[in-house]
């Protein structure tokens, strides 16, 4: 059984170079294929790019919302940037976890969630491998006011369903 695992392992490590390949070439493209960014112009998607945590996953593994949300806590500059951290699904499928329930949802490529403070516990694989960015909502925030004309392709995306 860990040999299986250490070879998902070594695969998941190569989709990520590869994802990484991909980013340095074009990567507005690979953030795009979140809905929430889609119509999103390239520059601040260059930005956002910088500003992503990247996560490849193989099935069953977690990254634990509680660590995103602790950073936050620990270097907050503002009260206006009260958003908890954006979580998107670039590729694969995911699964929300509470620690109390188990699993709550499910989510596919191109979703994204925000921690708000839910009780969320943690985002685990579901699929063999599962890629995942995260950015701070204080670093969203700041792009944000950065680039004040993409406020508006964020609100249309946030009001599709």
């Amino acid at each position: 059984l860990s040999g299986i695992e250490s070879r998902l392992q070594r695969f998941a490590s190569l989709v990520c170079a590869n994802r990484v390949q991909i980013t340095e070439q074009a990567p507005e493209e690979s953030l795009r294929a979140c809905h929430l960014f889609s119509s999103c112009g390239e520059a601040f998607l260059k930005e956002l790019n910088i500003l992503a945590e990247w996560h490849a996953l193989v099935c069953g593994q977690a990254v634990r919302i509680d660590d995103a949300r602790e950073k936050k806590e620990e270097d907050e500059e503002s009260a206006d940037d009260d958003i908890g951290s954006v979580y998107c699904i670039e590729f694969g499928s995911c699964g929300l976890h509470v620690a109390s329930r188990g699993k709550v949802a499910e989510m596919c490529m191109g979703q994204w969630f925000e921690d708000d403070g839910t009780p969320y516990s943690e985002v685990f694989a579901l699929t063999p491998v599962a890629l995942i960015f995260t950015i701070r909502g204080r670093d969203f925030c700041a792009a944000l006011r950065k680039h004040p004309s993409e406020r508006q392709a964020i609100l249309q995306a946030l009001s599709q369903p």
